[in-house]
């Protein structure tokens, strides 16, 4: 649907699609400073002054300071309409609204789960009056005294727990601790972890099942998922990118011919240069269609690429040019990533089967133990009547898919939400996603597409936390970015790409930066133009003297100090330069 803007209008062409595009999913690209957060005030706003509720929206936030800002914004915003609107009607709807604003759903996603729980607890059994742990040490000693129960009664003789679990408990301990204190701790460490991943996702004990079938067993390396999937597609891209096109950037600018006497000996030096990309396109092609065998005999018999040696006349032009290309070789080669590639063919393939046999044996160990960790969780949560942020989530999800789907939880929320907002997309995990996914009318129902989703793929940093940025670049790019209405599609995507924020001696200081270092491996996007931040903030003043500067700064070497005194933090001695930068900036303009 392109809706058109008026000459007037204070947002862009793109911000003005993203507040009225109505009829499908919409996925919003917003780059850092594009006024992302004003356009999810502005779309609210602009339903709400349509006539729509505020209660009919679902709106999540990633911290409860974002959710409580966003309110903020509202009730300003409402407010201002109010007093402009000159219908009586409206205008009681407006101060309906704000009425309205502390019982609308604009939280968390933590916060939105434990509503579910604390209205629909009665349709998994669930106990009403459990407390919810928010203290990390407090739970890190629950954790620890559930594990060292279970410990304690695999290792155990005669209990249920040694005949299940024991021979898994001491596969796992011998292959990795090795009989070391520090290494056990890491042991169960490595348990603890996996059981929180699993907990991101919407079937835990599915997940961890399921990942048991990345390791091949009596089945053919080569068409194992493993390999196919994963393996193949990760090695012909580094070779193709980090190999393949060094290499022929060179060739490309290499002089193919010599005039003079050594024209002939120059055109077997470049020859030979040809020879070497013809085995390396020979090798990609194997790479891509041939067997993991294969592959591994040709790298075995790659030839060393070497600059070739010729006879060239002394001190000849020739014989000039040869060393300044002979020198750009040796620092090319230095570039190429053989080494990330030889690892994945280390071994010939019926050796590699085997030490995969083996790993699957360590691997399953590792499945099969954290799930006893998990039901011992699950039991001695309910024992104690305790939930952790997760446990309230996976409950939340387990009431809205209750008897497949068909409850009375998952019909008042996709009849009551006629959206589903969510900001910082690109932070949410597996669990969290499912979620969302079954309240919109999208979900279990299949009903329509009613999802606002908005977030930067390239400022995800909560990995850690188990987000799945993979599920903002799905939609990326599978929607369309077409908004034409009657084409059949998944959703469709905007990009915010301009920055209102920064100078453009910041913006292009970033984008070189980042340009040489992000990738889909490094941020999750290539940092092509269409990722690279625009310059919006036209109101700047152009002076030559602004210059981007870099100001190092070095943790461990403080001077200054006398004996005993604390060093100063990262981010004090960050204040501390700036400042000074601000106060010598001040002086030398004083000085002119």
């Amino acid at each position: 649907m392109n809706l058109l803007q008026t000459s007037n209008d204070q947002f862009t062409p793109e911000q003005f699609q993203a507040i009225h595009y109505q009829g499908n999913n919409l996925l919003l690209s917003a780059s850092a400073g594009s006024g992302k957060t004003r356009v999810l005030v502005e779309r609210l706003l602009t339903q709400v002054k349509e006539g729509r509720s505020l209660l009919d929206l679902l709106v999540v936030t990633f911290t409860e300071l974002a959710a409580k800002e966003m309110k903020e914004r509202i009730e300003k915003g409402l407010k201002e309409e109010i007093n402009r609107e000159p219908e009586e009607s409206r205008r009681h709807h407006l101060q309906e609204e704000v009425l309205r604003l502390h019982q609308a759903n604009i939280q968390t996603i933590d916060a939105f789960c434990r509503q579910v729980v604390n209205r629909y607890y009665y349709l998994i059994h669930l106990d009403p009056t459990y407390r919810l742990v928010t203290d990390e040490t407090e739970w890190a000693l629950f954790y620890e005294e559930v594990w060292s129960d279970l410990k304690e009664a695999i290792l155990t003789e005669g209990t249920a727990e040694w005949e299940a679990y024991y021979s898994d408990f001491d596969q796992l301990y011998e292959n990795f601790s090795q009989g070391r204190s520090q290494q056990v701790e890491q042991v169960d460490q490595l348990i603890y972890t996996f059981y929180q991943k699993s907990r991101s996702h919407a079937h835990p004990k599915a997940w961890l099942e399921k990942s048991l079938s990345w390791y091949p067993r009596g089945e053919n390396y080569t068409e194992s998922p493993l390999y196919q999937e994963q393996v193949k597609p990760l090695v012909t891209k580094i070779f193709k990118e980090e190999v393949m096109v060094p290499y022929s950037l060179y060739l490309e600018k290499f002089p193919s011919e010599m005039p003079g006497k050594d024209e002939e000996a120059w055109q077997e030096l470049y020859e030979g240069l040809l020879g070497y990309e013809k085995e390396m396109k020979n090798l990609l092609q194997q790479m891509e269609k041939g067997t993991y065998s294969e592959v591994y005999r040709s790298l075995a018999d790659f030839p060393k690429v070497t600059f070739p040696k010729v006879k060239l006349t002394p001190k000849s032009e020739a014989m000039t040019a040869k060393k300044d290309w002979s020198k750009q070789f040796t620092q090319m080669k230095k570039r190429l990533a053989w080494d990330k590639i030889f690892p994945f063919y280390a071994f010939e393939e019926a050796t590699l089967g085997k030490m995969l046999e083996e790993s699957y044996q360590l691997a399953n160990a590792l499945v099969r133990l954290t799930i006893a960790f998990m039901e011992a969780m699950e039991e001695k949560m309910r024992e104690r009547k305790v939930m952790d942020f997760q446990a309230i989530e996976l409950s939340a999800y387990d009431i809205l898919t209750a008897n497949q789907g068909d409850n009375e939880a998952i019909r008042y929320y996709q009849e009551r939400f006629k959206e589903v907002m969510v900001d910082e997309y690109q932070d949410v995990n597996g669990l969290q996603e499912a979620i969302l996914e079954a309240v919109s009318r999208q979900g279990v129902a299949h009903q329509s597409n009613n999802r606002f989703m908005v977030g930067d793929v390239k400022q995800s940093i909560y990995r850690f936390r188990f987000a799945q940025p993979d599920l903002f670049m799905t939609k990326y790019q599978t929607y369309s970015s077409s908004q034409e209405e009657g084409e059949e599609m998944e959703g469709c995507k905007i990009q915010l790409a301009q920055n209102f924020r920064s100078r453009s001696e910041v913006l292009s200081f970033v984008n070189f930066i980042f340009s040489q270092l992000m990738d889909e491996s490094l941020g999750g996007v290539a940092y092509y133009e269409e990722a690279q931040l625009q310059v919006g903030a036209s109101w700047y003043k152009e002076d030559e003297d602004y210059q981007t500067e870099v100001l190092l700064v070095s943790q461990e070497k403080q001077e200054g100090l006398e004996e005993g005194s604390p060093k100063a933090s990262r981010m004090e001695l960050e204040a501390e330069l700036v400042a000074k930068r601000i106060d010598w900036k001040q002086k030398s303009i004083y000085v002119r």
